[in-house]
């Protein structure tokens, strides 16, 4: 027995990995209806501006944090109040899609039985990292990602261990065993007969996602390959490599108090592949870090409870 094994398993654990995942894709939580209604009503490009407001309102969050947004400094100080349909021109639909995948994820959480801390930690990571995959997907140049699409795959690629985690802990395997993300992989593919990356990917084409986006999420703790032609799957896990670095409040290495262990260096793990993308890849990572973190600053009140 390795230490990856737990004393006894689930009965659920003996099925098959692509049954096992199967019947744990249908029985998660569904995407929040209303929201769906409004991300498909966002993909269609000939809806009018009055049928995308109406299924808007029909979320009652979604709508005052449109409002909230498009009434905040972030679109610039004005003295008018902008109704629901203005504030929605102001925004632009691009922020609109954001808004309703972090506003859907955020409702998949808080229905999840985890840890409060694991949650929150599995949200702020989240967040970051899809804020930093947005401004990635625009920044590099000869890798054509589509930025709402970015934006999905880093925000959702941890989405699985909302069951991942707690399934671990329930077959006895503690964090502690997991402390690298490969570590966490290995002891999912062989407790669960899944990974939470397989997961995610199977819960997002279960909505609809498309294929691309499921994908890139499948992949997203693969080593960044530059050349290859996936760029939705690259500047997801540049988001994600971001994040880390967003929050720890900088771009660089830090020291871990808690432990007095230096932290590695998010940039200096991608600088190989950073440069051969860009020709001054530290200016692009500084800036890009600094933009991520005033996204989520501004999303922060958004999103409160």
């Amino acid at each position: 027995m390795t230490p990856l094994d737990p004393p006894s398993l689930p009965n659920h654990a003996a099925a098959t990995a692509p049954g096992r995942l199967a019947a744990v894709v249908e029985s998660m939580p569904p995407f929040p209806a209303a929201l769906l209604r409004v991300r498909r009503v966002l993909g269609d490009a000939t809806t009018s501006s009055d049928d995308l407001t109406a299924s808007v309102a029909m979320d009652a969050r979604l709508s005052v944090a449109v409002m909230r947004l498009a009434n905040s400094a972030r679109y610039g100080v004005s003295e008018r109040r902008f109704s629901l349909g203005q504030s929605i021109g102001r925004i632009g639909r691009s922020e609109l899609r954001a808004l309703v995948d972090a506003l859907s994820l955020q409702k998949l959480f808080r229905g999840a039985a985890v840890d409060p801390i694991v949650i929150a930690e599995i949200w702020g990571f989240s967040l970051q990292g899809a804020f930093a995959a947005r401004h990635w997907a625009a920044h590099l140049p000869g890798q054509p990602a589509d930025r709402d699409e970015a934006f999905s795959v880093a925000l959702f690629r941890d989405l699985g261990r909302i069951v991942a985690d707690g399934a671990l802990a329930e077959a006895g395997v503690g964090s502690d065993l997991y402390t690298q993300p490969q570590q966490r992989l290995s002891a999912e593919r062989e407790v669960l007969g899944y990974t939470h990356a397989a997961l995610s990917a199977a819960l997002v084409a279960h909505w609809g996602f498309g294929e691309a986006v499921a994908l890139a999420i499948g992949s997203h703790h693969d080593a960044p390959v530059v050349g290859t032609g996936e760029a939705l799957a690259l500047v997801a896990q540049l988001g994600d490599r971001t994040a880390v670095a967003v929050a720890g409040g900088v771009a660089g290495a830090s020291s871990d108090p808690a432990n007095g262990e230096e932290r590695p260096d998010p940039y200096g793990l991608l600088q190989p592949q950073l440069d051969v993308l860009l020709p001054d890849s530290r200016a692009a990572w500084d800036a890009i870090v600094a933009a991520a973190a005033a996204d989520l600053s501004a999303y922060s009140g958004l999103l409160a409870a």
